[in-house]
């Protein structure tokens, strides 16, 4: 799969920064190989 990289390679980020992003959650976590599940 080819996509944009969001994340620049070799820089630090926090946790408020991934916030500050121009790009969805969504897509962070994607880019991370993370995912979010909701467990009301």
């Amino acid at each position: 799969m080819n996509f944009r990289r969001i994340l620049k390679a070799g820089e630090s980020y926090t946790f408020s920064q991934y916030f500050e992003l121009p790009f969805t959650i969504d897509d962070i976590l994607l880019e991370l190989d993370c995912t979010l599940e909701r467990i009301n």
